[in-house]
This record gives C-alpha cells, sequence and structure tokens, in this order.
C-alpha cells in the first residue's frame, strides 16, 4: 500500500505542477505552491 500511496501523492503533485504551468494566467503561483507545501503535511501527520 505504500507504493500505491506514494503514487497517489505524485499524482496529485504532478498535477498541481502542471496546472501551474499551464494555468499561470488562470491560476495564482501561490495556489500551486500552497497545495505543494501542504500535501506532505497531511500525509506525514
Amino acid at each position: 500500500m505504500l507504493l500505491f500511496d506514494a503514487f497517489l501523492i505524485w499524482k496529485k503533485v504532478a498535477h498541481s505542477i502542471r496546472r501551474s504551468f499551464v494555468g499561470k494566467k488562470k491560476f495564482h503561483s501561490a495556489n500551486a505552491r500552497y497545495a505543494i507545501e501542504t500535501m506532505p503535511k497531511n500525509y506525514l501527520a
């Protein structure tokens, strides 16, 4: 299950990064940075 969890986390992070690059005009870069910063804390807690 650890591999599966890591895969889900990677998918979310990759999606956030892709969205921040593709939709820079629509999304503020701070939103993507916030999502990436809070994600590890949620899963490590």
